[in-house]
């Protein structure tokens, strides 16, 4: 309700300065043309009118793709320029939403890879604060993720240091690849894995934590320590 006073108000004081200039022009020209003052400024006034509602239409319809309504359209039908407008308006809004689409269901589809992997898939914050816990995890670690959602990184693993040392690493190259070491379990229990850990970046390249990826490989160190 706010915004439609506002945009009448707007479209009000838009229409007194019209008439307010086209009341100047008037006493201008009827200085130097008296019969062609009134007829000039009737057909300006005229003008300016026809258009203050479509264009007001306009303005509301970009309001509503920036409250994110991405399925505004403009169903009435026009016979002339501001129908080119529209059309134009509906494809834009057309595009704008189809690429949302698009990049909910890659979201969507990345999301359900992660959540499904048997990995143990974990991101963590520039603070060292776990953000996300996979269902892999929650399986190797007996962990519910939102036990571990908020709590340091160190906190899973037998040796906090190596968890430091893997990510110190990462100041001299892009990822560390099949780091071994040791994770804690919930009841106690020791988890060798081969972790890989990446940085996390936003879209000016600065970095906002990490992911990290690790294979539980308890049952091979095992095998491999019978065959010894």
């Amino acid at each position: 309700m706010k915004a439609r006073l506002k945009l009448a108000w707007k479209l009000t004081a838009a229409s007194a300065v019209i008439l307010t200039a086209a009341v100047a022009l008037a006493e201008y020209i009827n200085s130097l043309f008296p019969p062609l003052a009134l007829g000039l400024v009737a057909l300006w006034l005229t003008f300016a009118f026809l258009l203050e509602r479509p264009l007001g239409e306009l303005i509301a319809g970009t309001r509503q793709l920036a409250a994110h309504k991405l399925d505004f359209r403009f169903t009435e039908k026009r016979g002339d320029e501001i129908a080119v407008l529209r059309e134009s308006f509906n494809t834009m809004a057309a595009k704008i939403q189809a690429s949302q689409d698009e990049l909910r269901e890659a979201k969507e589809y990345l999301e359900g890879m992660v959540e499904n992997s048997a990995d143990i898939i974990i991101t963590v914050n520039s603070e060292g604060l776990i953000e996300t816990f996979n269902r892999g995890g929650e399986e190797a670690l007996g962990y519910r993720r939102e036990e571990m959602i908020g709590e340091r990184i160190e906190s899973l693993y037998v040796d906090p240091r190596e968890r430091r040392a893997a990510a110190a690493r990462l100041d001299d190259t892009n990822d560390v690849k099949n780091y071994e070491t040791r994770l804690l379990t919930k009841d106690g229990q020791v988890r060798n894995i081969f972790l890989t850990l990446s940085r996390l970046r936003d879209a000016e390249g600065s970095s906002i934590g990490t992911i990290g990826i690790s294979k539980d490989i308890t049952q091979e160190k095992a095998l491999q320590d019978e065959l010894r």
